[in-house]
């Protein structure tokens, strides 16, 4: 099991697991001196191979979320938690890449992404209830430039994939037929709320689907 958090909001590999919570803080320090202790280099985490930098790229263009930076984040896998761990994620190759404490300070990939019920990855938990959860994936997609009698390559983001998970289940979400298919007893709330909230799916799509299945949820509580 793999869990992030604090690292790209929250982003998490499509397995189950539960999250870093709240009633984990008090274990923190004891994680953190044991792993301080051992070595990250002796501990479950460090399983990857060294990573090293394969594309020439021009004018800070990167394949990451975000940021080439690492990002001090805690991670969940295997069933042990790791925490004040440097991460950072490549989007175009989809793999976690972790800066573990070594004699070498090597970058190390820790864990490529997978495939499940047909999708792969690593995606944003952006919404989670009792029953259903929105997932929202990011990708980029890379262009081969030639300049100064140089091949270079340039990162570019993908559209963004959308899911909502239910009972173990990934249904891919592109439109609002996808959303009625999946909740064909509130269509009418659904046809509604997409009139009510037009500027919104155009500005920010992401918040407009989180406050939709907040709207459904409301719905079925009647």
């Amino acid at each position: 099991m793999f869990k992030i958090t604090g690292f790209f909001k929250t982003v998490c590999l499509l397995v189950p697991m539960l999250l870093l919570g709240q009633n984990q803080e008090s274990n923190q320090d004891i994680y953190v001196l044991f792993d301080d202790v051992v070595g990250h280099e002796n501990t479950g985490l460090y399983n990857g191979i060294e990573y090293r930098e394969t594309y020439r790229t021009l004018n800070n263009n990167h394949p990451y979320f975000e940021s080439p930076d690492f990002v001090m984040s805690s991670i969940a896998y295997d069933g042990q938690l790791y925490f004040n761990i440097h991460l950072k994620y490549n989007l175009y190759d989809q793999e976690v890449i972790a800066k573990l404490k070594s004699q070498n300070q090597s970058e190390t990939v820790i864990h490529k992404s997978f495939k499940n019920n047909g999708v792969y990855g690593f995606y944003e938990e952006a919404y989670k209830d009792g029953d259903f959860s929105l997932l929202i994936k990011y990708q980029k997609f890379k262009k081969d430039l030639y300049q100064n009698e140089q091949m270079y390559v340039d990162f570019v983001s993908s559209k963004k994939e959308y899911y909502i998970v239910s009972n173990g289940n990934y249904k891919d979400i592109s439109s609002k037929k996808d959303i009625s298919k999946l909740f064909p007893d509130f269509k009418a709330q659904i046809n509604q709320f997409y009139r009510d909230h037009r500027s919104l799916s155009k500005t920010d799509y992401d918040q407009f689907l989180v406050q939709l299945l907040q709207e459904l949820k409301l719905a079925k509580l009647k």
